[in-house]
């Protein structure tokens, strides 16, 4: 009827919401990395990175790169469609690198496709890292889960002074507690 379909319509469109005036932050699941610069001797640098759920595969700054061993793409020269336009990559390394805000003594590595710059991200995460490793990206609360550990989702314009995510130190301080 009539009447039903109306209700129906009202439903569907929604009060409308009074025009309210703040900032909307855009946050993104993105994660301080300690990445190994260079082979022998260790020279870890702290990395921007995005877990991206909709990357297949991972990728790298040249910039961070120059002393690992770069190897030619077996797939030669492979072209990604970011929203900051097309990077185009045809070699490869083998990264290694740690997530301290979820956990500081797990070591990862990956091989990597390296690439010239990314705007803001020094490095991408993609899906077979996360899927190897079962990281979880929850939107629904904004939090990124690993094994016990958890960390909520950054503001984009923030940097590392502002948003580096350290676990309450009231839990730390229990269990320094409780192993006296």
């Amino acid at each position: 009827s009539g009447n039903d379909m109306c209700s129906i319509v009202n439903l569907v469109r929604g009060q409308p919401q009074p025009n309210k005036r703040r900032k909307v932050q855009d946050l993104r699941p993105i994660v301080y990395v300690r990445f190994n610069t260079r082979l022998g001797k260790p020279k870890p640098i702290t990395l921007r990175a995005l877990l991206d759920s909709g990357g297949s595969s991972n990728l790298i700054s040249s910039s961070f790169t120059k002393k690992l061993k770069l190897r030619e793409s077996s797939k030669g020269t492979t072209k990604w469609s970011t929203p900051a336009g097309t990077l185009v990559t045809n070699k490869t390394c083998k990264g290694q690198f740690t997530i301290p805000e979820l956990h500081d003594n797990r070591l990862i590595e990956w091989e990597l496709h390296v690439t010239k710059n990314m705007g803001a991200y020094d490095m991408i995460i993609g899906r077979d890292v996360m899927q190897d490793l079962k990281i979880d990206i929850r939107f629904s609360d904004q939090m990124v889960y690993w094994d016990g550990s958890e960390m909520p989702f950054k503001d984009v314009d923030e940097n590392i002074d502002t948003s580096y995510y350290i676990e309450d130190p009231e839990s730390i301080t229990a269990e320094l507690y409780r192993a006296e």
